[in-house]
């Protein structure tokens, strides 16, 4: 038997989304990260780059995505969710 937590977030598939936007892949692994709800610094500390770094691949997903917010990119990165595993 697997327990799962019920409010925990879908995982995104991030080949998926990076394909259907053409996100390099540091873009898509700062999408998901923040779709799954890391902050901008957690996100820096994690992939090892600079906050700058960070925003600078976020500018990138917003334009590729047609999105121009934080919460609009995590709309579209949901759209991408893993369907849940029986």
């Amino acid at each position: 038997m697997l327990i799962t937590e019920p409010d925990a977030p879908s995982p995104i598939d991030k080949e998926a989304l990076a394909d259907i936007f053409h996100l390099t892949q540091r873009e898509a692994d700062v999408a998901c990260l923040l779709a799954s709800g890391v902050q901008l610094n957690a996100i820096a500390a994690a992939l090892d780059v600079g906050l700058g770094t960070v925003r600078f691949h976020l500018k990138q997903a917003y334009q590729k995505t047609g999105t121009n917010s934080q919460a609009a990119l995590v709309a579209v990165a949901h759209g991408f969710a893993k369907p849940d595993r029986l």
